[in-house]
């Protein structure tokens, strides 16, 4: 939302963040209207999400905040995974479909966030080895806090499973996904 209006007191805030349409408000009864310049949201419902554990300190920073339709630039929320060897999150999409886009926007430090890989594959894999998968694309450099990266294939990819994984750091950190 660029635009936040509660109903109680009919107070607008303005902020820096997205509502998706995707996003289910805890508490419907404070939450009147949420006016953005986004388009609507058509990315991909996901079923699962499996990964890297969470870094231990931070426990609002978990993986599921990656597509509940919030975009924020609220660091506390932005998934941050343990310290290990080429940590990784995983999504599945309940069913196989056809993928064109990936949208994934970096926490700070930007620093954890590249090089990734980006692949989809038709069974779960649970060892963090996805070398099974159909490489959908990757992105090799450091990018920029609150910056969209867009991964587009040379041609849509069908699969169920998606995985993103760091592979140079020993740490993820990623604010926000869509799965086009």
């Amino acid at each position: 939302c660029e635009l936040w209006c509660q109903q109680e007191d009919g107070v607008c805030l303005l902020r820096e963040v997205i509502i998706s349409p995707s996003y289910e408000e805890k508490s419907d009864s404070n939450v009147q209207t949420c006016y953005t310049k986004r388009i609507a949201d058509l990315s991909t419902e996901v079923a699962n999400i499996y990964g890297s554990p969470n870094y231990g300190p931070r426990t609002t920073a978990v993986k599921e905040n990656l597509v509940d339709g919030f975009q924020s630039v609220d660091d506390a929320y932005c998934y941050v995974s343990d310290y290990r060897t080429n940590p990784f999150v995983m999504f599945d999409l309940g069913m196989e479909k056809l993928v064109h886009e990936f949208h994934i926007f970096p926490g700070r430090p930007s620093k954890y966030f590249g090089p990734l890989e980006f692949r989809i594959g038709q069974s779960k894999v649970t060892n963090g080895d996805f070398s099974s998968y159909k490489l959908f694309g990757q992105y090799s450099g450091d990018a920029q806090s609150r910056e969209e990266v867009v991964i587009t294939p040379s041609e849509p990819v069908r699969g169920r499973y998606i995985s993103v994984q760091q592979i140079k750091h020993e740490h993820l950190w990623i604010c926000h996904i869509e799965i086009f």
